[in-house]
């Protein structure tokens, strides 16, 4: 059992109304000053005027500022439009701030949309500091031949983003090419620092090529690489408390190769055609790094690591007596860690989820097309390309610690094989030679990829396909895996054990977390050494014997939530098939039992109160045995 009561206090409505009412007499009681910083018009005019000087910028306006002009800070400047609905555009033509060296901007409550640049389209930060607060960043694109940083690019400076939501960024390249990745949708931090705390990230992405493939070409062109669905990190990058949902990166097309027998001018070369290019890859559907990174109390779910398709492979040279075959597929490119690829930099990870995240490689891509032949056997068509690897929900090729974090329901998805291309057709004999073989599908992996990756007290369950875990595992006790693949062998550690999970929701703070059933085998198994002192969502450990296993502690729990029924649902966790009596007092002291439930198979039990809107407060506990 691990927990024996817990408490919670209800205010009537009354007390709450008289609580609004006498805020709302104070606030109206003091007169609004507006100074030289206030915006009366929300236009780009009157923004330029109120920051000019630096200082404090405040809002008496409401509106989008539609920006016909990079704003470019020069000195130390706070916007805050709390209480106003203020969104500042780049009108998808432009960047809307730049950030000088050695100065500081500071943005809370307020939107920046739809900037577009090459990079930072949002913001620029060019060595200077920004601070960011209550602030929206949506729908920014960073695009051209490698763009970075769709909402925001940080250059040796430092960004600190906290309560944030970056919404539908993107960083897009338009060539595939080794120099057009596409890096970091939302965030791209070079030589700097970025902090990001209770922050949601959604719908931003790091797309290579924008063009489907590229014309035939000698050498065939390789797609670019999609780095980041979110963050890209070649600096010092922290996390804590964020939210990433349904990010990705991908990979570019690969170009199609030349055809045979029609080589360009001066080309010495023979007529044989050329395969096509190999797709780019996908790496980190949410984060990649290749610096420094921590990551705290994080959720994962729904992020994508895809590969580029394979181009299709040249058409085969035509002839009077003969032709040649059609050229090979291009091989699809990968896709690397479907929440988050890490290189060079350690990794420290803890009390994280990552749940339902995919990562895919890319299609083969098809062979060329045989050659004809007039008076000859027209030629095979080309072998279709192999398709690429999805590997891990985590790729991790570099010192990687993860301490109390839950990873399960993670998919790889192999890219398929291209297919072959037609045969070639003979004029004189009146038939069209076999086509060409379909290309092998690629191999993937839905668990952990490591190269030097350390464990504690950390939960692994149904990742698929190849298990939980691969590479390099170091085990240092009490994790638990649903599979044998983790090779876990030390104190408390556990290999083909069901996790026994409940459902993925919000269970507390403000990110997503799977819970434990009250049977689970990972309660009360933890290392209480190595836990951190709460559960990703503020619990704190041990609430039992010793901590659980996982990002999340099973605790006796109070939920109280309004109906519109009754009054109010009291929802009592604790566990399975328990008897629970619900308590109440007006004062701490004296308590008396309301009603007696047993707690379901999941571990919880509803208790309906009526709620009087003129009694005192309430004061709730729920006793076990």
């Amino acid at each position: 059992m691990k927990g024996t009561e817990a408490i919670v206090r209800v205010l009537p409505d009354a007390a709450i109304l008289q609580l609004s009412v006498l805020g709302l007499l104070l606030l109206c009681s003091r007169p609004v000053a507006q100074g030289a910083g206030t915006l009366t018009s929300c236009t780009e005019a009157q923004l330029r005027a109120a920051m000019a000087g630096g200082g404090l910028v405040t809002f008496a306006c409401e509106g989008t500022i539609a920006l016909a002009g990079t704003i470019t800070n020069a000195v130390n400047t706070t916007l805050d439009a709390s209480g106003h609905q203020i969104t500042i555009s780049g009108s998808d033509v432009l960047r809307v701030f730049y950030v000088d060296t050695n100065t500081t901007l500071t943005i809370a409550n307020l939107t920046i949309a739809n900037g577009r640049a090459e990079f930072g389209a949002g913001i620029h930060n060019r060595g200077g500091t920004v601070n960011l607060r209550g602030t929206t960043m949506r729908a920014n694109m960073a695009i051209a031949s490698g763009g970075q940083g769709g909402a925001l690019y940080n250059w040796g400076g430092m960004v600190n983003a906290t309560n944030c939501e970056f919404l539908g960024n993107r960083a897009q390249s338009l060539t595939n090419s080794l120099t057009g990745n596409a890096e970091g949708g939302a965030v791209f931090n070079r030589q700097g620092e970025v902090s990001l705390h209770n922050c949601i990230f959604s719908g931003n992405r790091a797309s290579a090529a924008l063009a489907s493939g590229s014309p035939p070409s000698i050498p065939p062109v390789t797609g670019a690489n999609g780095c980041g669905g979110v963050v890209c990190n070649l600096g010092t990058l922290k996390i804590s408390f964020c939210t990433f949902l349904d990010n990705y990166a991908k990979g570019g097309l690969g170009g199609e190769g030349y055809p045979g027998g029609t080589q360009p001018p001066g080309y010495d070369g023979s007529p044989v055609p050329f395969w096509g290019g190999t797709g780019g890859d996908g790496y980190g559907g949410a984060v990649f790094s290749t610096g420094p990174l921590w990551l705290y109390g994080c959720s994962f779910v729904g992020n994508l690591a895809t590969g580029g398709g394979g181009g299709r492979g040249g058409q085969g040279g035509l002839g009077l007596y003969g032709a040649t075959s059609g050229g090979l597929g291009g091989s699809g490119g990968g896709g690397f860690g479907a929440a988050l690829f890490t290189s060079g930099g350690m990794a420290q990870i803890a009390n994280c989820t990552m749940v339902s995240n995919n990562c895919a490689g890319g299609i083969g891509g098809p062979g060329g097309t045989g050659g004809d032949a007039v008076k000859g056997d027209g030629a095979t068509g080309g072998n279709g390309g192999g398709g690429g690897l999805g590997i891990g929900v985590i790729d991790s090729r570099g010192d990687c610690f993860i301490t109390n974090c839950t990873i399960a329901f993670n998919l790889g998805l192999p890219g398929s094989g291209g297919s072959g291309g037609d045969g070639g057709y003979s004029q004189s004999f009146g038939v069209t030679a076999p086509s060409g073989n379909l290309g092998m599908a690629g191999s993937a992996t839905g668990g952990i990829q490591a190269t030097a990756c350390r464990m504690v007290n950390t939960l692994l369950a149904g990742n698929t396909p190849g298990g939980n875990g691969s590479g390099t595992i170091i085990d240092a006790g009490h994790n638990l895996s649903s599979d044998a693949t983790c090779g876990f062998g030390s104190e408390g550690s556990l290999n083909n054990t069901d996790p026994k999970l409940g459902a993925l929701a919000n269970q507390g703070n403000s990110t997503l977390t799977l819970s434990l059933r009250p049977d689970s085998p990972a309660i009360d198994a933890g290392d209480n050494a190595a836990a951190p002192p709460t559960d990703q969502r503020g619990i704190p450990r041990p609430f039992g014997t010793a901590p659980d296993i996982g990002a999340y502690e099973f605790a006796t729990l109070l939920r109280v939530s309004r109906s519109p029924g009754h009054g109010i649902d009291i929802v009592v966790q604790d566990g399975m098939g328990v008897s629970c009596c619900l308590w109440v007092s007006p004062n701490l002291t004296n308590w008396l039992p309301l009603a007696t439930n047993v707690l379901s198979a999941e571990g919880t039990a509803l208790f309906p109160q009526p709620l009087n809107t003129t009694a005192a407060p309430q004061f709730y506990r729920a006793s076990t045995p």
